[in-house]
């Protein structure tokens, strides 16, 4: 008798943990599948751009996925740029941090009232030529009428911009 019980036990024990592996198999091979599907369009777009169909791979020479622990100093890089433009801007993460790692993305707001255009279009371009891959998802741009009512000025600014990890 003691020797079924210790059996059952041994064996629900074993079951648990195959259980448990079964689980983090399956999660595994989900993100080999999401990976593959992302090399399989990367080597399109290369082919593609051998071909002069694509888009110049050569953006891609010097950028880099940035690293899970890049994501928050990221905010700070992101401050610097558009200090000059707006020294009160906001900029927050739009992200959960199960959504970054199961993605491997990171989403960013950035809102900011404009005086300086020159000073906007430096952050911009410093934000192209930042070492990570990067790509605004949504931008909108907010005018409000001068003096004279026959022009107007950009005021304010609001964008997505999506950081992509490893």
């Amino acid at each position: 008798m003691l020797l079924a019980v210790i059996f059952l036990l041994l064996t629900s024990v074993f079951l648990l943990v195959n259980f448990s592996y079964g689980k983090k198999i399956q999660v595994n091979q989900k993100e080999i599948a999401k990976n593959e599907q992302a090399l399989l369009a990367l080597q399109r777009l290369i082919l593609n751009s051998e071909n002069g169909k694509g888009m110049d791979i050569s953006l891609f020479q010097n950028k880099s996925f940035a690293d899970y622990t890049e994501v928050i100093p990221f905010t700070a890089l992101l401050e610097n740029m558009f200090e000059k433009v707006d020294p009160e801007a906001s900029i927050s993460i739009k992200s959960h941090e199960d959504q970054i790692f199961a993605d491997h993305f990171a989403d960013y707001t950035i809102k900011l009232k404009v005086e300086n255009k020159e000073a906007l279009l430096k952050a911009v371009e410093d934000l192209y030529n930042s070492r990570f891959i990067t790509k605004v998802m949504n931008f909108s741009m907010d005018y409000t009428p001068t003096q004279n009512g026959k022009n107007n000025e950009l005021s304010g600014i609001e964008l997505s911009l999506r950081l992509y990890l490893k």
